[in-house]
């Protein structure tokens, strides 16, 4: 029996202070955990965030960087 893995992409725009709190590193680091390819850059004053995989990882990876995001950033 096998098991179907589904694979998605997102593009995700972050806003407010998230340049110059490690926010990219953070993101990078917790798509490498999460198994998440993709990419990460400034865009203005917020993020915009390229990132793909399996989507239970994606759900995971997209709570941790909102809900727990860099300790001097707010978003």
């Amino acid at each position: 029996m096998a098991i179907k893995v589904e694979y998605k992409r997102y593009f995700l725009k972050v806003q407010g202070i998230v340049q110059g709190v490690g926010f990219r590193p953070y993101v990078y680091n917790q798509a490498d955990f999460y198994h998440i390819k993709g990419w990460v850059s400034n865009s203005g004053s917020s993020l915009v965030i390229d990132f793909e995989g399996e989507r239970n990882n994606l759900k995971n990876f997209f709570i941790k960087i909102i809900r727990q995001p860099p300790v001097l950033s707010d978003i």
